[in-house]
């Protein structure tokens, strides 16, 4: 039986030459799954695209945003770092907290 990790590891080892071509594969694949059914291999494809920097709902490559919250109400005003992967194109977001 073949699962949705086959899957996806097929179509990186046949586009491995070109990764634009791979990020427009994937992308593809991921509008193009079944609501429903299709759920599982949506999400282990969003995550490869997120892995390899790109947007999972256009494929543009991520840009990193790093910024520092400040926690006044906390003796000596530590700060967390929270870490955002945004598309400059379709402005998708996603945020972290740094663990330092």
């Amino acid at each position: 039986m073949i699962c949705q990790y086959d899957i996806i590891e097929a179509i990186k080892d046949y586009f491995k030459a070109d990764e634009e071509i791979l990020t427009e594969a994937l992308v593809y694949l991921l509008k193009s799954c079944d609501p429903v059914y299709g759920i599982w291999i949506k999400g282990e494809i969003a995550h490869e695209l997120r892995m390899m920097g790109r947007c999972p709902k256009c494929g543009a490559k991520l840009e990193r945003i790093k910024t520092y919250e400040p926690h006044t109400e906390l003796d000596d005003c530590p700060y967390e770092i929270i870490v955002e992967d945004c598309c400059p194109k379709c402005d998708w977001r996603e945020r972290w907290i740094k663990k330092n």
